[in-house]
């Protein structure tokens, strides 16, 4: 046990763990938070916009289907080693999915629903697109696990900084041990923050 509990400080020391975590979770959540805040502000703001990105993500649905290594290696050629390119890859396809989760709320939506507002001199419209931001606390919580990935993906192409490059590295040394601890950390750090979310959300 004394054995496993020194190779497990050997490794967060020989791969600056603690640092590339602090990295990729900076990336993940601050783009996340940004996602949420501007999604907010649209929601109160300028909710003439939600059909509009609605629109757009209808036009531009194909793109769930384009394989994210690729844009990944892509993004990685055009702008190597670039901090702001992680983050903007991050944030743009979080966004994507969000719409396209707000999207499947519009479709679920029952037509039968407008004349029933319009008996009871409610807005329908209104209502609808606050039904369609409609726990966006939630969506983004959704698609937490896909972020993660994402940035994992663009990380371990690019090998530099972050948990990323940390798995690349285990990779190329063949070092089994520190592909596991850095994996557990990952998942463990997943799982608090969707725990945290949850019971803030309660």
């Amino acid at each position: 046990m004394t054995y496993i509990w020194f190779e497990f400080i050997a490794i967060l020391q020989d791969y600056f763990i603690v640092q590339n975590l602090a990295f990729t979770s900076t990336v993940v959540y601050s783009a996340l938070a940004l996602l949420y805040v501007i999604l907010y502000v649209i929601l109160h703001y300028t909710p003439s916009i939600i059909n509009c990105l609605i629109f757009i993500s209808e036009k531009l649905s194909f793109i769930k289907y384009l394989p994210v290594l690729v844009l990944a290696i892509i993004l990685n050629l055009l702008f190597p080693g670039q901090i702001w390119a992680e983050f903007a890859f991050a944030f743009l396809f979080s966004f994507v999915l969000v719409i396209i989760q707000i999207n499947k709320t519009k479709s679920r939506t029952n037509p039968e629903y407008s004349k029933f507002a319009e008996d009871l001199s409610i807005n329908y419209e209104v209502v609808k697109e606050k039904l369609y931001f409609s726990n966006l606390f939630r969506k983004i919580k959704n698609i937490h696990y896909e972020v993660w990935l994402l940035v994992l993906v663009y990380e371990f192409i690019n090998g530099q900084d972050g948990l990323g490059g940390v798995l690349k590295k285990g990779f190329i040394f063949d070092d089994l041990y520190a592909v596991l601890v850095t994996g557990l950390i990952i998942g463990l750090l997943i799982w608090v923050v969707d725990f945290l979310v949850s019971f803030l959300k309660k």
